[in-house]
C-alpha cells in the first residue's frame, strides 16, 4: 500500500478509535475490537475513495499512486450492486 494512501488511512483510523474510546467511556460500555478494526478499514475506504476520485481529475495524483486496483474493484462492485438494485426495485417491481 503507498505512503500516500497509508498514513492518511491510518491517522483518520486512530482519530475515529479514540472518539469511539472515549464514547464508550461516557457511556460506560466496553470497547469492542471489531469496532475499532472496522473504522480503521473505513477510515482506508474513505481515504482510498477520495484519492480514487481526485486521481481521475488530478493527473500529478494519478502517477503518485501506483496500488490502486483494490479501490477500483471495490467502486466497481458498489456501482454493479447499485445499478442491479436500482433495476430490480424500478423494473421487477
Amino acid at each position: 500500500m503507498d505512503k500516500i494512501i497509508l498514513l492518511p488511512s491510518v491517522s483518520l483510523g486512530g482519530i475515529l478509535i479514540v472518539i469511539y474510546i472515549f464514547r464508550c467511556w461516557r457511556m460506560g460500555r466496553t470497547p469492542d475490537l471489531q469496532v475499532m478494526v472496522n473504522a480503521v478499514l473505513g477510515a482506508s475506504g474513505i481515504v482510498g475513495g477520495l484519492l480514487l476520485i481526485g486521481s481521475a481529475i488530478v493527473e500529478d495524483l494519478k502517477e503518485k499512486l501506483s496500488d490502486l486496483d483494490l479501490y477500483i474493484f471495490i467502486a466497481g462492485v458498489a456501482v454493479l450492486y447499485a445499478s442491479a438494485k436500482t433495476i430490480h426495485r424500478d423494473v421487477f417491481k
